[in-house]
């Protein structure tokens, strides 16, 4: 199959006697590679490098632009976070610099796609001169020019610093890093990436060809190489390559960049003069040599490979398979159809001739605007085809014209087919099917083909179910509406009366010699009938399910429908809950919507329920409050179930830490406090020393102490208590125990 190579555009200054110099580092197809952690860039630049304008500052921070620039580039191994440091001979020189994801895309591309930028820092003036990179030094990405100006990324904090953030790259990514000199300085700079050590851009791998794809083609005129990374140019060539039972002189080994001066490259091309079309396996050597060792940017060579490919080219030709006219009514064009690919390259305006019935030539042509190879053509005719009758399309042969597929196969089988101009009056009515949660009062019919809306009437057209006729009228005539055709693909029956049985439901064209149908065409339509099904489904909605939250004193419940309801914000009939033998009160809705339905209504319930026990919820009228889509209101129903709490008597208890039962009446006891009835508590005392002082193991429910021993009044300070309380929590008698100290004061 033909491959078509990307175009490696750069600026238009580009030209022969710019690619014969070759590029250098100061170009972005000539980046040093980062195959060691330092470089000392002692020399400042002399010019700009051959192509001096590859950043666009209108979406780069990159400064002023590539001034006395360096580029580096590099692949990562393992993912992390990438930083380097830039370190000037002068302390108040100021560098920018940009790092570029060039993993999808080309050097070309970095001046027109702000996606590539990954970090870029133009930061300068007092604070941010001399050292820069990306260190960790602050949180941004993304740094601007000035310092300390506006903020970096759009932020709302934060100002303009010499360091970016560490970089997160990709494990097989390759990046390009350019350093560009702002302020011109003599002495030129220390680049340090010692501190992206771990994620391995230091090269030490050797590099790889990715495998060939494994499904045969027919024909083969170049093959794509690709490295698992980028190779330098002048490391491999031609003489790198062996494939045998074909020459070398009938194959070119080249890369598109390093023709046009570039370094390396990781995508190369081999192309041969004559396409391959002879079915057999291919084996392509690859064998470094002294003089072309095949190295990566950091020298690791390839190594002896093989790559292989199969051409298979047994397969039949492409066949002539059908030609279909454009309309009926009058054919314009018709589609020709070969059962593969035919190559435009071999084919012009007349590939194709037609003949009419008496034999005749008829003029036209084949439109080949812009094709490559299609299995489909349009043959186009000077005046359209009107009369009825069969027609011969021919493939025409000689006069330049080679009908062959992308295998180079000629065409095979026969050279001419047939199509028919048939008669535009077989309009008849197209498949009807009615699916409805509703009653149905209109019924739409469509025609088989387009039918003048000026000669179609009531008297036209009837439906029938159980051999009775359903009155109507068609509802959608207005012709002056319908544009300049004036046409009607279907119409809308409307009955006089909604039908709401299912069956099988027939619709009838009349055609009485009066009220005659006409097509687009001109042509009458005859009499015809089409037979249709009318699924109905209007069950009205019901009550399925009614669900109360899951907490202690409802107050509301949720009632389940079997399809979305509306309602009015008010219940006209009532609900009645019975809950306990006792009737609760419903008090209205609570999520109630007139326009939009849903399958779930709150409901006020009158008190709240907090005991368990048994209910009846039922409706005994129609409830007309609801109403579904089609206007349906639920039946009167009945649900019953029960209701069981788990956890609503929870209880806390307080125990003072201070009293002072000294004659004022205030805080003369000490004992437990709670939201619950206690049925009995055990109370202990205890002085410092550990001596019992007080002690009442009676059921009184509270058992308050009044800090006297034996009738005589203790003396103040700390004392500690033992208390064991009986009471009913969650509904089960239960004993807590509490320990702690309480102060005796005076």
């Amino acid at each position: 199959m033909n491959r078509i190579l990307p175009i490696f555009c750069l600026v238009s200054l580009l030209n022969v006697a710019v690619y014969s110099q070759g590029a250098s580092n100061l170009d972005c197809i000539g980046a040093t590679p980062v195959c060691v952690d330092m470089f000392d860039e002692n020399i400042v630049p002399a010019d700009e490098g051959l192509f001096p304008n590859e950043i666009n500052t209108s979406i780069n921070c990159g400064g002023a632009g590539e001034v006395k620039a360096i580029w580096y580039i590099f692949t990562v191994n393992r993912s992390g976070d990438f930083g380097f440091v830039i370190s000037p001979a002068s302390p108040s020189a100021d560098y920018d610099w940009s790092l570029f994801n060039l993993t999808n895309a080309s050097c070309a591309d970095i001046f027109d796609d702000p996606s590539l930028v990954v970090s870029c820092n133009a930061a300068g003036d007092t604070g941010c001169q001399g050292m820069t990179g990306a260190t960790g030094g602050s949180i941004f990405s993304i740094q601007g020019g000035g310092c300390g100006a506006n903020p970096p990324n759009a932020s709302s904090t934060g100002g303009f610093n010499a360091f970016n953030d560490l970089i997160p790259v990709l494990a097989g990514n390759t990046y390009v890093l350019y350093v560009s000199n702002w302020s011109r300085d003599e002495g030129g700079y220390v680049i340090d990436f010692s501190l992206s050590g771990d994620i391995g851009i230091f090269d030490q791998e050797n590099p790889t060809l990715e495998p060939l794809p494994t499904d045969p083609t027919c024909v083969v005129n170049d093959i794509p190489i690709q490295f698992s990374e980028n190779i330098q140019c002048t490391s491999i060539g031609i003489n790198n390559i062996n494939i045998p039972g074909i020459a070398s002189n009938e194959y070119r080994f080249f890369s598109e960049v390093c023709d046009q001066g570039g370094s390396f490259d990781d995508e190369f091309i081999l192309e041969f003069n004559t396409p391959i079309s002879t079915t057999n396996d291919y084996t392509i050597e690859f064998t470094p040599t002294t003089q072309l060792p095949i190295l990566d940017l950091c020298d690791n060579t390839l190594g002896n490979t093989t790559l292989s490919f199969r051409v298979d080219n047994d397969m039949p030709g492409p066949t002539l398979e059908a030609v279909v006219p454009d309309d009926n009514c009058q054919i314009n064009e018709v589609l020709v159809t070969f059962s593969q690919n035919v190559l435009c390259s071999g084919l012009n305006a007349n590939a194709f001739t037609v003949a009419s019935p008496n034999g005749s030539r008829l003029p036209g042509e084949t439109i080949l605007t812009g094709c490559e190879s299609s299995s489909e053509f349009i043959y186009r005719f000077d005046q359209p085809i009107v009369d009825n009758g069969q027609y011969e399309l021919f493939v025409n042969r000689g006069q330049g014209l080679i009908f062959e597929n992308e295998c180079l196969k000629p065409l095979d089988g026969a050279f001419s087919t047939f199509f028919t101009k048939a008669p535009a009056d077989d309009v008849s009515v197209d498949n009807i099917s009615v699916t409805s949660d509703c009653a149905v009062s209109d019924i739409v019919i469509p025609f088989t083909r387009p039918i003048q809306c000026s000669t179609i009437s009531n008297n036209n057209v009837e439906i029938e179910f159980m051999g009775a006729t359903l009155p109507g009228i068609i509802s959608d005539t207005d012709c002056t509406e319908r544009g300049s055709l004036m046409v009607l693909t279907e119409v809308t029956y409307t009955l006089d009366e909604p039908v709401s049985t299912s069956g099988t439901y027939q619709v009838n064209i009349i055609g009485n010699g009066v009220d005659e149908l006409v097509t687009d065409c001109g042509s009458v339509a005859m009499s015809s009938s089409q037979a249709f099904d009318m699924d109905l489904n209007i069950a009205p909605p019901s009550i399925t399910g009614l669900n109360f939250p899951q907490d202690c004193n409802i107050q509301t419940l949720a009632v389940e429908f079997s399809k979305p309801v509306t309602c009015d914000n008010s219940i006209s009939n009532g609900f009645s809950l019975n809950y306990n033998q006792e009737d609760i009160d419903i008090t209205g809705v609570t999520n109630c919507d007139s326009q939009n339905g849903s399958t779930i209504v709150q409901l006020n319930i009158g008190r709240a329920l907090n005991e368990n026990g048994d209910y009846t919820f039922s409706q005994s009228s129609l409830l007309t409050s609801f109403t579904d889509e089609c206007g349906a209101s639920p039946e009167p129903f009945s649900l019953t179930g029960s209701l069981t709490f788990n956890d609503c008597d929870s209880c806390f208890i307080y125990i003072p830490t201070a009293f002072s039962p000294n004659g004022d009446n205030i805080n003369e006891q000490v004992g437990p406090l709670s939201n619950c009835i206690l049925d009995g508590v055990s109370f202990s005392v205890f002085d410092r020393w550990g001596n019992l002082v007080y002690n009442n193991r009676g059921i009184d429910q509270t058992n308050m102490w009044n800090g006297f021993m034996n009738d005589g009044d203790l003396n103040p300070g700390v004392y500690a208590y033992v208390m064991e309380i009986q009471l009913n929590e969650f509904r089960m008698p239960t004993t807590r125990t509490r320990r702690g100290t309480f102060t005796i004061m005076k």
